[in-house]
């Protein structure tokens, strides 16, 4: 049975994938999210901090990932609180 990429070790990623590449700056504002659902794709347009216009699309599983991953990290940043 094969694996799925979030079984896989770090070193079985890089072998499968190839390196990771960063985006070259941070999303700063969503424009909008367009669902297709008949391709199970969500297209997110967006502003970087670089002030370009990007669109990323993911499948559907793919964000429900990153939202139940970001979810799961326990040494997610929190911000201090106001007095």
């Amino acid at each position: 049975m094969a694996r799925t990429p979030l079984e896989m070790s770090p070193e079985e990623l890089d072998v499968m994938y190839g390196k990771p590449k960063n985006l070259s700056a941070a999303l700063t504002t969503v424009l909008s999210v367009t669902f297709n659902e008949n391709h199970d794709r969500i297209t997110v347009e967006a502003v970087t901090e670089k002030d370009e216009r990007v669109s990323i699309t993911l499948t559907q599983l793919a964000l429900r990932d990153i939202v139940r991953l970001s979810g799961e990290s326990s040494d997610a940043p929190t911000r201090p609180r106001a007095n």
